[in-house]
């Protein structure tokens, strides 16, 4: 399941985090993504692999682990070519931001909350840039 939806439904990280784009544009639009993306199934809202480390199933809850870890990495590889002092902290954010989306998402949050308010994280993430 976790790899059909990583095909069709996982936010593209390697089309949005490409060489040569301005950091903060970049990782605002990971967010705007997620935004749509936990919200383009009304019968399955949220991110499958933050609402599978909540499992019961051990193997099930391994597996959405070792995705999120991985998205993780990149994502941490991708600040830290750009700004490496920053690479844990904004990772971190951008981690937990995404995380509130998709419990929003799970919550009944619509498309245009969401996107609101993954707009305003980005915005967020401008000024503790300074860009």
């Amino acid at each position: 399941m976790l790899g059909r939806y990583s095909e069709i439904g996982a936010v593209p990280l390697d089309r949005i985090l490409r060489p040569g784009r301005p950091l903060a544009e970049a990782l605002s639009e990971v967010l705007v993504e997620a935004a749509r993306s936990y919200t383009a199934d009304p019968d399955m809202s949220g991110c499958m692999v933050l609402e599978g480390l909540r499992s019961n199933d051990e193997a099930a809850r391994a597996a959405a682990l070792a995705r999120r870890q991985a998205a993780e990495a990149v994502i941490h590889a991708y600040i830290a070519d750009h700004r490496r002092e920053e690479a844990g902290r904004l990772t971190d954010y951008i981690s937990t931001c995404m995380a509130g989306l998709s419990a929003a998402a799970v919550a009944g949050h619509d498309r245009g909350r969401l996107l609101a308010s993954a707009k305003l994280q980005g915005l967020a993430i401008e000024r503790a840039l300074g860009d």
